[in-house]
């Protein structure tokens, strides 16, 4: 850990680290470092850019009077350049984007429930914005709960220079061993969009319809996934339900690949699968800010091979969520230290492991509680609370309500 994090530093400076090792045993290692070097006479204000031209400019986009005040000024006091644009009273949002090209669009929860995908086609549809990251966002003040994805849309087939940056962009560096999986009812695109990756170094896993993609994940997490909208047996949209509704298969990055323009009735499917994931408010305001941020920045919170290990750790807390857990028992089932899994869980997610679980159990809970008659003590057992008063408190701590009154209001 200590090498990573100096690595780190080193490299946010603009230096680099370099390890020298003659391979014998008894004559150790020689590790060396070099910073780019400052004039003393020149102030360091003027020898670095600023936040604000690092960041880049990023819109928000929202309508009506929906607030979008908080995640403004969060990103304003972390050095980004803010613009603001309501769609439904600005019908130069497009140009405006256009013309400022900023580094990042972020489309407030209502918005992006309702027109989020139609946003992104006409977004994917201008060469200026073709490539500016979409991100859509939630926050709900009132119980502190938060959610964030990313909307990812292109057209195929993929050029090789597209490909290229979407590797790039989710943190996929060359001649690294990912996987990533390809999903295509058409034999040719497969076969060609297979082809693009091998050539990059990477593995492939190939599914002809979304039923064999899913029966692969479950075999293996891939790091990417290029998914075909339109296919037999099960398409897109169905695959993009099945993998948002699993927390170990949620952050998986996926991008959207469609040979044609999506009519009305695919993109009310899709605003359907943004309004059930940024639905779920699994995080608190101030992590969903802190996630938007890192996404705005593209500093990877963890490498490829640790993020399948929390996938991992997360998945064994979904399918024993109701029995007695401990991080160490989870931490033994993937085979690291409890410690480190407790790091891994805070720079992946920004919570606990032990966190992480309460909430999760609690999210469980509110289903029960809107969709079955089970007594709230049930409800608790059934969610891995042993003291039926400990699992009230706790609900109302998370969510802001009673059982009994959230099962109320919801069943109005």
């Amino acid at each position: 850990m200590g090498l990573a994090i100096t690595k780190q530093l080193i490299e946010q400076h603009g230096g680099s680290i370099n390890v020298h090792s003659p391979g014998e045993l008894g004559h150790g290692s020689t590790f060396t470092f070099s910073l780019p070097l400052i004039n003393k006479t020149t102030p360091a204000t003027d020898s670095f850019p600023t936040l604000i031209e690092t960041m880049g400019a990023v819109l928000i986009l929202t309508e009506e009077n929906n607030s979008v005040q908080e995640v403004s000024a969060y990103l304003c006091s972390h050095g980004f350049d803010i613009n603001i644009s309501r769609v439904d009273e600005d019908n130069e949002w497009l140009s405006k984007a256009i013309r400022t090209a900023p580094a990042a669009i972020i489309l407030e929860g209502h918005l992006a429930v309702r027109e989020g995908w139609g946003i992104v086609g006409i977004l994917k549809r201008q060469t200026a914005t073709e490539n500016i990251p979409v991100l859509a966002y939630s926050l709900n003040p009132e119980n502190d709960q938060g959610q964030w994805m990313e909307l990812n849309y292109l057209h195929k087939p993929l050029k090789p220079e597209q490909l290229a940056k979407e590797l790039e962009r989710f943190d996929l560096p060359d001649n690294k061993k990912q996987t990533i999986l390809v999903v295509d009812d058409d034999p040719g695109i497969l076969d060609m969009h297979s082809r693009l990756i091998q050539q990059t170094g990477r593995a492939v896993l190939r599914a002809h319809n979304g039923r064999e993609a899913l029966n692969l994940i479950e075999q293996k997490i891939p790091d990417l996934i290029l998914l075909d909208l339109m296919m037999p047996e099960m398409d897109g949209f169905a695959v993009l339900d099945e993998l948002r509704a699993r927390e170990s298969t949620r952050d998986i990055p996926v991008i959207i690949l469609s040979a044609r323009i999506l009519t009305d009735e695919d993109l009310e499917r899709c605003n359907r699968g943004v309004a059930a994931i940024l639905g779920k408010g699994l995080f608190t305001g101030a992590e969903t800010l802190g996630h938007i941020e890192a996404t705005l920045m593209h500093q990877p919170t963890l490498g490829r091979a640790t993020q399948q290990l929390v996938r991992k750790a997360m998945a064994y807390i979904h399918e024993q969520y109701s029995l007695p857990l401990a991080r160490e028992e989870i931490a033994d089932h993937i085979g690291i230290s409890a410690d480190y899994l407790t790091d891994c869980f805070r720079q992946e997610l920004g919570v606990t492991p032990s966190t992480y679980i309460r909430r999760y159990r609690i999210r469980q809970a509110c289903e029960l509680l809107r969709n079955t008659d089970q007594s709230i003590t049930q409800i608790a057992l059934a969610v891995g609370f042993s003291d039926g008063a400990h699992f009230a408190h706790t609900f109302q701590r998370e969510m802001g309500t009673t059982p009994r009154a959230y099962r109320d209001s919801k069943q109005r």
